[in-house]
């Protein structure tokens, strides 16, 4: 991936970022514009510095871009979370390949097999352990949306207990 002053260096001033949070979305953009995906419509303003990064890779890429994989396309997703969220990202570490390693087929909370992009509470979901840290390596887990949302920002054996607690209910 280029560095950041790389992406500006074809853009005109009019378009280049005006500070660090600025950048980080104009990279997140340009990175959709290099698998060739839209960013979400919320992020498509032309002011908006996702669009403008989307943009102006779009321009340079043209049609000669990387295919995504299921993997990218989460990475592209937590890498925008996190900045709408103003959430540090680890992206040196998290990378699409990172994200494949820690795919796992049976949620390690509630013992169910993961499913992807059903709608159901069995899909699958990468979620930052502690709430209060950045999304690290370290931080990062794969676990069902329903575990997901009933962990909300409880600690972990708060979360397995919730989830016991339902699964006990039916």
């Amino acid at each position: 991936m280029p560095q950041t002053a790389d992406l500006f260096a074809d853009t005109a001033p009019a378009t280049r970022p005006a500070d660090a949070a600025d950048a980080t979305g104009f990279e997140i953009g340009w990175d959709h514009a290099h698998y060739r995906l839209t960013p979400p419509p919320q992020h498509l303003a032309a002011a908006h510095p996702v669009h403008q990064g989307w943009q102006a890779g779009a321009a340079v890429f043209g049609t000669r871009t990387l295919k995504p994989t299921p993997y990218v396309r989460k990475w592209l997703q937590l890498r925008l979370n996190a900045w709408t969220r103003g959430r540090a990202f680890e992206g040196t570490q998290v990378t699409p390949h990172f994200l494949a390693q820690i795919d796992v087929p049976v949620c390690p909370i509630t013992r169910t097999v993961l499913t992807h992009a059903s709608g159901a509470g069995s899909d699958a979901s990468v979620d930052r352990v502690c709430n209060q840290a950045g999304y690290a390596a370290g931080n990062l887990a794969v676990m069902s949306t329903r575990a997901n949302q009933a962990k909300a920002d409880l600690g972990w054996h708060d979360a397995l207990t919730v989830v016991r607690q339902l699964e006990a209910s039916g």
